[in-house]
């Protein structure tokens, strides 16, 4: 019976590498890594295009911004339940939550789903956007 290859426990490959381009891109919601500061540090082609038309508010958060200040700006202009994602940001990315998760109304859109979920080692975290799957 041939060995299993044995895998680093941290992968070798960086977001902006074209393996972490390629499983990123994948991924058919909205979704996008952030740094340890919160800071958005790579996102998919599905996050971009969502961005381009407006759909999921906070994905209007580039490279280089802070997440939690785009979803600030996103509630207070108008996506209702959105409130709560920066403070959830905050304790998934200060290892307090393993999953954070809340959903909100877009203006004069339906209702999404944000989840965050941490990086592993504390080194940022993954948000994802999607139609929820229930009940709003």
């Amino acid at each position: 019976m041939p060995a299993w290859p044995t895998w680093p426990s941290r992968p070798s490959w960086s977001w902006a590498g074209a393996s972490g381009r390629a499983l990123l891109d994948a991924l058919t919601d909205p979704t996008a890594v952030l740094d340890a500061q919160g800071r958005v540090v790579a996102v998919n082609q599905a996050w971009a295009r969502s961005a381009a038309g407006d759909l999921a508010g906070p994905a209007l958060a580039e490279a280089g911004h802070s997440y939690p200040a785009a979803c600030r700006a996103a509630a207070a202009a108008g996506y209702d339940g959105l409130e709560p994602a920066a403070g959830g940001l905050a304790a998934v990315l200060g290892g307090e939550m393993s999953l954070f998760r809340c959903r909100y109304l877009a203006p004069g859109g339906g209702p999404y789903e944000l989840t965050a979920s941490p990086l592993a080692e504390g080194d940022g975290a993954v948000v994802a956007h999607r139609p929820p799957a229930g009940p709003v």
